[in-house]
């Protein structure tokens, strides 16, 4: 099993993101020819907003996509905020 745990990033996002996704698709590539399945943990903004990179994502058979959603009130986030 491979495992990627992303958190798409704030600043440049669009750039680094899609500069990351460049390495994913190479190493999902890699993996497909292999038995491993390869687990990708994203809050999906960047799935969200572009189509074709959902489709390209879905094409990979061992590829198991976790959509991550973390809730943050009150304590929580102002800790996050410091």
């Amino acid at each position: 099993m491979c495992h990627e745990k992303r958190s798409e990033p704030t600043e440049d996002y669009w750039q680094r993101a899609y500069a990351w996704l460049n390495h994913i698709m190479k190493v999902l590539e890699l993996v497909g020819k292999t038995e491993f399945v390869f687990i990708l943990e994203t809050n999906g903004i960047l799935i969200g907003n572009d189509r074709k990179l959902a489709r390209q994502l879905s094409k990979f058979k061992n590829l198991h996509v976790r959509f991550l959603k973390k809730e943050q009130t009150g304590k929580n986030l102002q800790n996050l905020q410091e």
